[in-house]
């Protein structure tokens, strides 16, 4: 099946590819990383991205995601307006309460 030769042209063929993958996955997770900047550094104004997160979830059960931004502790709904343009509205999610009617 396997000889010595067959075996070394295999690796030679898939290890590049396999090496590819894995340098994509990589690339990836350096692209999608928020960077940590020092707080002195940071423009006045500007969010300190330290403090910043990026969520995506099912909120309603749709099968659909929501982008949720959480800042500081604080989360916030990232949408799109008529035009296409991000827009942030504030978000959170407020425990249900049970209305129980009594028949006097």
């Amino acid at each position: 099946m396997f000889n010595k030769n067959n075996a070394g042209l295999a690796y030679h063929i898939f290890m590049p590819i396999v090496w590819l993958g894995f340098g994509g996955l990589f690339a990836i997770g350096l692209i999608n990383k928020i960077p940590e900047v020092e707080t002195k550094k940071i423009q006045k104004g500007y969010l300190n991205p330290g403090k910043l997160e990026i969520q995506v979830t099912d909120m309603d059960l749709n099968d659909k995601y929501e982008v949720i931004m959480n800042y500081d502790g604080k989360n916030y709904l990232l949408t799109l307006d008529e035009k296409g343009s991000p827009k942030i509205q504030n978000y959170e999610i407020k425990p249900a309460v049970e209305i129980i009617k009594k028949d006097y």
